[in-house]
């Protein structure tokens, strides 16, 4: 049978610390204490560090004012530098990789808690029971090889950072990266592709003495959406997201009217009409476009778009909430029968 702390790691809300679980905590504070007093020597520190976490590697360091709130949960590989003022709150497991760079002020957080307070707080609590008057889980966090992250950045329980990937500085990254990218912001969003650390950056050269291995990043410049009503089409992406538009071009030859929709540096959108269209067949489950898909930044805004549209009389194909794949999102029908997708 699981021990609660064994259900704590696997994911479990709890409202109970085992007695094991104490006592790494109270241990773990003492040797912070002298880790953190700053005129111990740099193998005397390694030593505190080989005592309080699960595994460190070899050339691997940690700044002035650590704090970590189990220790044994924490997993460090080597030729790894963690900066001044980090915090690891180890709930669950941390598993950082090989050479990796890690900036003052970086936050990782394993614990969460239940979103509804009815939840997240025990009805008639007994403070003689043992038990503590609110639930928590935890997640791991695990972070790849060749991983740099910036200054201030905060880890959110359960992500993965994948290898050879930059973080930006003060991101907050709340879903998981995948390897070879560099990502920033508020929620961390990848914006662009790296080449992945163990290929050879010589290139290598064909039998027409051209380079095969010159790679660059590729990103979508546009899509493009045939519409009957091109103003009024026009119009819904400029009001409810933002867009800038060119001026329309128009071919005379050919009836062929377009305007290309801009989105901050997001990729664009051109929406295109012409006299001979054909209605397509619409069903649900179709091969081809679905849906165009808009980041607004936070949950607060998915919601309050999502209300606008509903109020201006567009149709809610999905409430906003939370997809099996963990994007909090919802879907409206724009003009001519598009499918929108807002996503925070």
């Amino acid at each position: 049978m699981s021990t609660n702390y064994e259900n704590f790691l696997s994911g479990a809300y709890c409202n109970r610390l085992d007695a094991e679980v104490l006592e790494m905590i109270a241990r773990t504070e003492k040797l912070l204490v002298r880790f953190n007093t700053g005129n111990i020597s740099e193998d005397e520190k390694h030593g505190l560090l080989e005592q309080m976490l699960g595994s460190i590697g070899r050339h691997t360091s940690i700044g002035k004012n650590f704090t970590c709130q189990c220790g044994k949960h924490i997993f460090l590989g080597e030729q790894t530098i963690v900066n001044m003022n980090c915090t690891m709150m180890d709930e669950n497991f941390i598993r950082i990789g090989n050479r990796v760079l890690i900036a003052p002020n970086v936050q990782f957080y394993t614990a969460t808690h239940p979103v509804d307070a009815c939840e997240r707080f025990v009805k008639e609590w007994d403070e003689a029971a043992g038990e503590l008057f609110f639930r928590t889980r935890s997640l791991p966090i695990t972070i790849g090889n060749d991983v740099w992250i910036g200054g201030g950045a905060i880890i959110l329980p359960g992500v993965t950072i994948g290898d050879n990937c930059v973080i930006g500085a003060g991101s907050v990254v709340n879903k998981s990266i995948p390897a070879n990218s560099v990502a920033a912001g508020n929620p961390c969003r990848v914006i662009r592709q790296l080449i992945p650390a163990t290929e050879s950056h010589t290139p290598e050269l064909n039998n027409k003495g051209t380079s095969n291995s010159m790679k660059t990043t590729i990103q979508i410049h546009h899509v493009a959406l045939y519409v009957n009503d091109l103003e009024k089409t026009k119009e819904f992406f400029i009001r409810y997201f933002n867009a800038t538009s060119n001026e329309m071009y128009h071919n005379p030859r050919t009836g062929l009217k377009t305007y290309l929709l801009s989105f901050g540096d997001a990729a664009k959108l051109e929406i295109m009409t012409r006299p001979e269209l054909t209605e397509q067949n619409s069903t649900d489950f179709r091969t081809g476009y679905i849906h165009l898909s808009f980041s607004v930044g936070s949950r607060t805004e998915v919601d309050l778009l999502t209300s606008r549209l509903e109020a201006d009389g567009y149709t809610v194909a999905s409430q906003p909430r939370v997809t099996g794949d963990g994007f909090y999102e919802s879907c409206v029908i724009a003009p001519e029968g598009n499918l929108i997708e807002i996503t925070e």
